[in-house]
C-alpha cells in the first residue's frame, strides 16, 4: 500500500522529534558514552513506539493515507493527535530519562518539561497561523503539513538555542565569533524559514490558481530545508567543539608527557645513586677504619650536600602544585630564565589539580617562552591564598608587539596559528570552569596574567 505525503512526512517529523529529545535530554544528564549502541537502540525503540502509537486506532483520515480535497482555514481541523499519541511521547520521555538517571522526580520534572514544550510549539503554530488569519484557504492535507513543518521548526529554533547557551556557560570554546554563532544561528535560521514560509502562505492568497504557488510538496521541501540547515548547524557546532577539546587534550597529554619523562629521568638517577651508595659506605668505612674521621665527616658532608641536598626545590607540601612548579623551574633553567616565586599556599586546596596543571602550566610556557627572547630573562609567579581566595599572578617581560583580535583576545604570534595560540583559552576556560576570574594586563613591554579562584 502506498503511503500518502503526509504520512511519509509525519513519519519524517517523529525522527526529526526524536533526534531533538535526544539532545535536549542531554543538556539535563550526562552523556553515556560507554553505552553508546544502547543509546542509538532505546532511541530508535522509542521513535517506533511514538510513531505506532500515532498509527494506532487514529480517526483522522490523514492518518489512514485518504486525501481530503477540501479547503479550510481551520488549522484545528488538520489535528491528527490522539490521547494514545500524546500519552506514548510523554511515556516514552520518561523511559528515556532513567537511562541517564534514576532519579524519579528530577525525571518526571524533565520529561513533563520537554513534553510540554512540544505541545507548546503545537499550540503557538496553532494560533500563530489559524488564530491570526495569517493563512488562506488551504487543503486540509497541506494545512497539516503546513502546521507540521512550523511546529518543528520552532521547536529546533527554541532548542538549538538553549543548546548554544548551555555550551557557552559549559565553557566550550569561548571565542566571541563562537558564541555569536551559536546564539544567533539557530535563532537567524528559525525566523528566516518561518518568515519563508508564511510568505509562501500569503503569496498564495493572492494568486489565481492556488496549487501553482502552495501545495504539499512546497511544504514538504520547506520541512526538509528547515531539518537541513539545522542539522547542519548542529554538525558544525559538535565539529568545532570536538575540535577544540582534541586541541586541549593534545596539549595536555603533551604535558604529562613531559612530566612522565621527568620522572623517568629522577627515578633513574635515584636507581644511579642507589647503586653508587654501595662504593661511598666502602669509602666511607676505610676512612673510619683507619682513623680518619675528619676525612669521613668532610666526605659525608660533601656527599649529602652535591647527592641528598635541597636542589632548589619548591616543597610546599601540596604535590600536585609542587609537581608542576618543579618541573617548569627545571624547564625555565634549560631556557636560562629566571622564574622568582612568592607562594603562600596551604597544603589543601579545593582546586582540581587538572585546572592547576592547565592554569600554571600554560601560563609559566607562555611567560618562559617570552621572556626567553628579551634582555631580563626573568619571570615571576605569586601564588597566595587568603580566606577562601587564591591568587595567581604570573608575569613576564615580552618584546615586539601583541596582536589581538576582534573581541580583544591575545593571539599567538606564531607561524602556524592553528597549531599554536590556545594557551590563553586554555586558561580562561579553567578558571571559568572553576568559577574564577581571569584578568591579563600588558603594559611597558610587561604582561601580566592575573587570577582569581574562590576555593
Amino acid at each position: 500500500m502506498e503511503m500518502s505525503l503526509y504520512q511519509v512526512m509525519f513519519i519524517v517529523g517523529n525522527a526529526a522529534w526524536t533526534y531533538i529529545v535526544n539532545r535536549v535530554l542531554e543538556l539535563f544528564y550526562e552523556k553515556q558514552s560507554g553505552e553508546k549502541v544502547w543509546s542509538i537502540i532505546l532511541y530508535i525503540g522509542y521513535f517506533v513506539v511514538i510513531t505506532a502509537a500515532a498509527f494506532a486506532g487514529n480517526p483522522s483520515p490523514l492518518m489512514s493515507g485518504e486525501h481530503m480535497a477540501y479547503y479550510t482555514t481551520d488549522l484545528h481541523m488538520s489535528d491528527t493527535g490522539t490521547l494514545m499519541m500524546h500519552s506514548a511521547e510523554f511515556a516514552g520521555i520518561l523511559a528515556l530519562t532513567f537511562f541517564y538517571e534514576r532519579n524519579v522526580r528530577k525525571n518526571i520534572l524533565t520529561a513533563a518539561g520537554v513534553f510540554a514544550g512540544f505541545i507548546g510549539a503545537k499550540a503557538a503554530v496553532l494560533w500563530y497561523v489559524g488564530e491570526a488569519n495569517r493563512i488562506s484557504a488551504l487543503p486540509i492535507e497541506d494545512a497539516a503539513l503546513l502546521r507540521l513543518e512550523l511546529s518543528v521548526l520552532l521547536i529546533y529554533t527554541v532548542a538549538f538555542t538553549l543548546i548554544g547557551i548551555y555550551n557557552i556557560r559549559e565553557g566550550i570554546k569561548k571565542a566571541f565569533l563562537y558564541r555569536l554563532f551559536v546564539l544567533l544561528a539557530p535563532c537567524g535560521i528559525g525566523w528566516f524559514l518561518f518568515r519563508l514560509s508564511v510568505a509562501v502562505i500569503e503569496i498564495s492568497a493572492t494568486a489565481a490558481d492556488l496549487s501553482s504557488v502552495y501545495s504539499g510538496e512546497s511544504v514538504s521541501l520547506l520541512f526538509a530545508a528547515c531539518l537541513w540547515f539545522f542539522w547542519l548547524y548542529d554538525f558544525i557546532v559538535r565539529s568545532l567543539s570536538d575540535t577544540y577539546e582534541k586541541i586541549l587534550l593534545r596539549k595536555e597529554n603533551l604535558y604529562y608527557e613531559k612530566r612522565l619523562k621527568d620522572m623517568e629521568q629522577s627515578t633513574a638517577a635515584w636507581k644511579k645513586l642507589r647503586h653508587d651508595l654501595k662504593n661511598h659506605f666502602i669509602v666511607l668505612k676505610g676512612m673510619l677504619d683507619s682513623g680518619e674521621e675528619d676525612r669521613a665527616k668532610t666526605y659525608l658532608e660533601e656527599f649529602i650536600q652535591n647527592e641528598l641536598g635541597n636542589k632548589g626545590e619548591i616543597q610546599t607540601g601540596n604535590t600536585a602544585i609542587d609537581s608542576i612548579l618543579n618541573y617548569k623551574m627545571l624547564e625555565a633553567k634549560q631556557y636560562s630564565v629566571t622564574l622568582h616565586l612568592d607562594i603562600q599556599i596551604p597544603e589543601q586546596l579545593s582546586v582540581s589539580s587538572q585546572a592547576m596543571s592547565i592554569i600554571l602550566g600554560n601560563a609559566i610556557d607562555n611567560a618562559i617562552e617570552a621572556a626567553e627572547k628579551t634582555k631580563e630573562k626573568c619571570a615571576g609567579l605569586v601564588l597566595h591564598y587568603t580566606k577562601g581566595r587564591l591568587l595567581i599572578q604570573i608575569s613576564n617581560p615580552y618584546i615586539g608587539e601583541l596582536k589581538t583580535g576582534i573581541a580583544g583576545e591575545y593571539l599567538t604570534g606564531k607561524a602556524e596559528k592553528e597549531k599554536h595560540g590556545y594557551g590563553l583559552k586554555n586558561i580562561r576556560d579553567a578558571v571559568e570552569q572553576s568559577g574564577g576570574v581571569m584578568h591579563i594586563e600588558a603594559k611597558e613591554q610587561h604582561f601580566t596574567v592575573t587570577i582569581l579562584l574562590y576555593v
